[in-house]
């Protein structure tokens, strides 16, 4: 099984009690590995400025509202964007900045028709909501991207900006208004001398175009941009991922899609644009592992620590390099099931299109719910295999997985008696071993007292179950060997239970 050794989790000094015994507890945890150049956790809705000291921080977050920083027409204060840049300068960390519009310019509702109804809970100005597609308001907010623009170029601490999130602001900082939705014009109240401007079915698409082209047009190639994974698609978009100059975001990741037939839409961009290594994503959470984001709180049906260590899974899986945790989960890294999960999300962040590099690769086995199949990092399952058959890797209902407490159990599969099942490993992460002694682990449920078969670089190894109920990771070195890259798993005489099979460069 893999060692545990002693783990620092603190950056500097001065740091809290609670962040003292999340350090303290990592004492039992297993060691935080390596910076990784290409990717980690980046923390955001910190609880607490000393969270920033966790060595297991790579990044932060700097969310600012537009109202903050566009103080009149053509009028702008950078103050508070200038003291978040110091801050994460003298830590030495990468940020993300956002400027969202839950809180829009003031002068604007005497220059724009509003509507005293908030549209969105999104929306926190007294005032209401805004006419967004309104020719003043788009000439505003591209002038003041431009004036970002232009201070981000020439700010002293900006080399710590990691990129730009795009944000359209058009009602809060997410969402639009529908043909249906739109209230009627008796309902709007238009300043004096304004005019006033219909509302029409390709405006929010001219809108988003528009603002598309701003950001593009002003920020690279300094900055690299973030585009929601609902950025409408045109030539001028797929242009800019194509060439590295954007990636994806999405402030929804799970453990899976939320809603059956959601799948496409929501991890469809991170296939095609991130798992190819075309370009670099960042996700950030829904909500916290325990449901909680903003006033609501979600109904999870998995523990807190399985939550948080599938959704890294499967951030993993869509090739995420830079995964956003919550301040209320970095707040459980006390708890060795929450640290082993960030310490697995920075092992391998970054490196899914980096096979000679990749400290690693890895199949969790599951079936799920809204999303079917398992989640792979340079490794996938052999249908073709005459060993494989899909009805003996059977999908398991969480409660039949062991110590729900431990962060595996929420998925695996069961390899009937006498069966087995191929895993083939990327050939590139494979022939980068040559040499080189490589660690192949098995993480599988010890129930029963049946042999699991590894076959594996030419050789065999049997690994005896000893019904302890419990999850094991069973670590076999292997002193170079041959160059195969197919691994062979195989149930001797009783069914077992399957979470993961990992090779390690060591």
């Amino acid at each position: 099984m893999r060692e545990l050794s002693e783990s620092s989790c603190c950056r500097g000094t001065g740091f809290g009690v609670r962040l003292a015994l999340c350090c303290l507890a990592l004492l039992f945890s297993a060691s935080a590995p390596a910076k990784n150049p290409y990717g980690g956790i980046y923390l955001i809705w910190a609880t607490g400025a000393d969270q920033y000291s966790l060595d297991f921080i790579d990044g932060g977050q700097v969310m600012l509202q537009w109202k903050s920083l566009h103080t009149g027409e053509d009028e702008y204060d950078w103050g508070k964007l200038d003291k978040h840049l110091a801050y994460f300068d003298k830590l030495d960390i990468k940020v993300t900045l956002q400027i969202n519009g839950n809180r829009k310019p003031a002068f604007l509702f005497q220059r724009v028709p509003y509507h005293s109804v908030p549209h969105s809970h999104q929306i926190k100005d007294k005032d209401g909501t805004l006419m967004y597609w309104h020719p003043y308001y788009v000439d505003q907010y591209e002038k003041f991207l431009i004036a970002l623009s232009k201070h981000l170029k020439k700010a002293a601490y900006s080399d710590h900006i990691l990129g730009i999130r795009m944000n359209y602001n058009k009602v809060g900082t997410e969402h639009s208004i529908s043909v249906k939705d739109m209230p009627p014009k008796a309902e709007w109240k238009v300043p004096h001398g304004v005019k006033w401007v219909d509302f029409e079915s390709t405006q929010n698409e001219d809108y988003v175009e528009r603002i598309n082209k701003a950001y593009l047009t002003y920020f690279p190639p300094e900055y690299k941009l973030f585009l929601r994974m609902t950025a409408a698609t045109s030539p001028t978009i797929e242009d800019a991922l194509s060439k590295g100059i954007a990636g994806v975001y999405q402030t929804g990741a799970e453990m899976e899609p939320r809603y059956k037939g959601d799948e496409n839409a929501r991890y469809g961009p991170f296939l095609q644009w991130c798992r190819t290594g075309i370009t670099d994503c960042y996700a950030e959470s829904w909500a916290a592992a325990d449901g909680t984001h903003g006033t609501k709180k979600d109904k999870r049906w998995s523990t807190f620590a399985q939550f948080n260590y599938w959704r890294i899974l499967s951030d993993l899986n869509l090739g995420v390099s830079y995964l956003a945790v919550y301040g209320l989960d970095i707040e459980r890294c006390h708890d060795p099931e929450f640290m082993a999960a960030f310490d697995f999300a920075r092992e391998y962040a970054g490196y899914h299109a980096r096979p000679q590099t990749s400290p690693g690769a890895w199949i969790a086995f599951r079936e799920g719910l809204h999303l079917k199949g398992d989640y792979t990092f340079l490794a996938k399952p052999v249908p073709a295999s005459e060993h494989f058959k899909p009805r003996d890797l059977r999908y398991n209902p969480p409660q039949q997985l062991g110590d729900q407490s431990v962060r595996f159990g929420a998925w695996a599969r069961s390899l009937s008696a006498g069966k087995s099942i191929d895993v083939e490993f990327d050939k590139g992460f494979i022939e980068s071993l040559s040499g080189t002694t490589r660690k192949l682990t098995v993480t599988y449920l010890d129930r029963g007292t049946g042999v699991l078969a590894v076959k594996a670089f030419g050789k065999e190894q049997r690994i005896q179950l000893e019904n302890t109920q419990k999850w094991i990771q069973r670590s076999i070195e292997f002193s170079q060997g041959n160059s195969d890259s197919v691994v062979n798993l195989k149930a001797k005489s009783r069914s077992i239970t399957l979470h993961m099979v990992e090779i390690e460069r060591i």
